[in-house]
């Protein structure tokens, strides 16, 4: 009898230790996925705040409003304290640290155009900037390159720690079973807590992510060739004419911008039209020409419409026009933003 409760104490110390040294190594790793999480959620977010400081800075092209160069500035001194956290995350890693001084350098650089693009822009106007713009560009796919291999190398890592923490669990629960049968629910719930705990994480990773890809999904948008992008100042101007509206209209983006509006690339007869049919919806006089394109958006009111555009060579396509208004901080009108789509196959 003193031997079976010798030997059922021994079993107890040794489930005992194994319970032990697995709430040791769980915490081990729970502390390595929340380091890998906070790594990738770390540069996502310093890749949103460099495109806010980019589009604070063209806000500023557009208007020569300062408010927008001090949110450009906040957002690249928040920018700039992400590397001291980003380091210390990522301190047991020699590849990521490489990394990161690589794109603090980069960083560095981007900074730099923007200063002296501000200057040239300041003093020459904004189409003396487009060489800087260019190189601007280059900066960002250097970064965007830079931030994308280190984030594949944390989902590596993430992926290999998961696999890890599956493949410990699945072994302390074997031997677990064979030590004591009774054991066997307490096994199971240590193993539904830590995937569930994965599961959480995972969970809230999802949820987050289209938030931080926001910087990019607007990158991509706007220099889509599959749709024109027009951005106006508050007169109607042609600010912005990106390289979708080049390839549909035929026109280079010098030789729009500063000089004319979108009704001048529109018909004529159309856009007449168009004031006619709205001064009668609205029961207020609107003139023909840009204001008839811009003027329900003015008003808050959402507006996607057909129009005949008219390329440079005189060919006409149907397009699709959403229009937007552009605000600043305090609800002022600063600019429209015309985005088209070639309708003439869905017409077909």
């Amino acid at each position: 009898m003193w031997i079976g409760f010798g030997f059922a104490f021994f079993i107890l110390l040794t489930v005992a230790g194994i319970a032990l040294n697995n709430a040791v190594q769980s915490a081990s790793s729970v502390e390595l996925l929340d380091r890998t999480y906070k790594v990738m959620t770390g540069l996502d977010d310093l890749r949103s705040k460099i495109s806010r400081a980019e589009n604070r800075q063209w806000a500023y092209f557009l208007t020569k409003e300062k408010s927008f160069l001090i949110e450009r500035d906040t957002s690249l001194a928040e920018a700039r304290a992400s590397f001291p956290l980003l380091l210390a995350l990522t301190r047991d890693n020699n590849s990521q640290q490489n990394r990161l001084y690589q794109l603090q350098t980069a960083f560095d650089k981007r900074v730099g155009i923007f200063i002296d693009s501000l200057a040239v822009f300041d003093e020459l106007g904004f189409k003396a900037t487009q060489h800087l713009f260019d190189i601007g560009q280059e900066t960002n796919a250097v970064i965007r390159k830079i931030i994308g291999d280190a984030k594949q190398e944390e989902q590596g890592l993430l992926s290999a720690r998961r696999d890890h923490e599956f493949s410990r669990v699945k072994t302390i629960t074997v031997i677990t079973v064979l030590l004591l049968a009774f054991l066997l629910l307490l096994s199971a719930w240590i193993r539904r807590a830590i995937r569930g705990r994965f599961a959480l994480e995972h969970a809230w990773y999802e949820e987050q992510r289209p938030l931080l890809k926001t910087g990019a999904l607007q990158d991509a948008i706007f220099n889509s060739a599959n749709f024109s992008s027009i951005a106006t100042d508050a007169k109607g101007v042609i600010q912005i004419f990106n390289v979708g509206a080049e390839r549909m209209l035929g026109y280079t983006a010098d030789e729009v911008m500063n000089k004319i509006t979108p009704a001048d690339i529109s018909d004529s007869q159309e856009v007449i039209a168009r004031a006619v049919a709205l001064s009668k919806e609205l029961d207020t006089p609107i003139t023909p020409g840009f204001e008839a394109l811009v003027f329900k958006a003015s008003r808050g009111i959402e507006d996607i419409y057909e129009l005949t555009y008219i390329r440079k060579d005189g060919s006409r396509f149907p397009a699709i026009v959403s229009v937007t208004a552009l605000r600043d901080a305090q609800e002022n009108i600063i600019g429209y933003l015309l985005i088209g789509t070639d309708n003439t196959a869905r017409k077909q």
